[in-house]
């Protein structure tokens, strides 16, 4: 059977006859997909950050590390696409002379 995209409304409406769904879900993905890869990183920061950092880790219940990722990537979402990231990063590396 030869598959086809289905919006939600389609699908709902599948599930609730009870009509199989199989077919339209078992595509192989590619692991980069959906497991990016990672590499481990050590960075030194100011006591009164890691104080903010472990703040927000009380407020919040999440671990130290999912706070400084998820900080790190609001942060790169607000500078935009990747001419604006690179823009970025050399102002900064002018102003702390990196």
């Amino acid at each position: 059977m030869k598959r086809s995209k289905l919006t939600a409304k389609e699908v709902d409406e599948k599930f609730d006859n009870g009509e199989e769904l199989e077919d339209f879900f078992t595509e192989e993905l590619d692991p980069e997909t959906y497991l990016p890869k990672k590499k481990k990183i050590s960075a030194e920061l100011p006591m009164a950050m890691i104080k903010k950092i472990d703040s927000i880790v009380e407020e919040t219940g999440n671990t130290r590390n999912a706070v400084i990722r998820m900080l790190i990537a609001r942060s790169l979402e607000i500078t935009g696409d990747d001419k604006s990231i690179d823009s970025f990063l050399v102002k900064l590396g002018k102003k702390y002379k990196i």
